[in-house]
């Protein structure tokens, strides 16, 4: 009985694991196509993005115009439009700092801001040290001005 039960389940893993990898290039690439539509339409329309093509080649530049099949980036430099279709994009990132980043780079300046005025401030404790010192049962040096207590 064991036995059985093993070769029934063996068979259906086998069948699982064949079934995605026939499917993947139609389900997958639609499902892509329609994540990178929806990140597009989130950017919006000037939009500085970073789009990474299935072939591998990454296209820098500001979201122009958006479309049902395609969107248009312009290259702010030389000023090319390249038209996209959502099914030729791997991946779309809008370029430059996170927001993380950000954060991170505003904690290290305030860090080092106060770091910096604590040496400061600590630098200007040390002072020379005053000859005129009392002692208990002795004389005021002379220059000096001692108080009695």
């Amino acid at each position: 009985m064991r036995e059985r039960v093993l070769c029934f389940l063996l068979a259906c893993l086998l069948v699982l694991l064949s079934l995605p990898a026939g499917m993947a290039s139609e389900s997958g690439a639609s499902d892509t196509a329609a994540k990178v539509k929806a990140e597009v339409m989130r950017l919006g329309p000037h939009a500085p993005v970073r789009v990474r093509l299935l072939d591998g080649t990454e296209i820098r530049g500001r979201i122009g115009e958006i479309g049902a099949q395609s969107f248009v980036v312009q290259d702010e430099k030389r000023g090319d439009k390249q038209t996209v279709s959502y099914s030729e994009v791997k991946q779309v990132k809008k370029s430059g700092l996170s927001t993380g980043a950000k954060i991170a780079i505003g904690i290290g300046i305030a860090a080092a801001v106060a770091i910096a005025g604590v040496v400061l401030a600590d630098g200007d404790d040390q002072r020379p040290e005053s000859p005129c010192r009392a002692v208990v049962g002795q004389p005021c040096p002379p220059g000096c001005i001692c108080k009695a207590q």
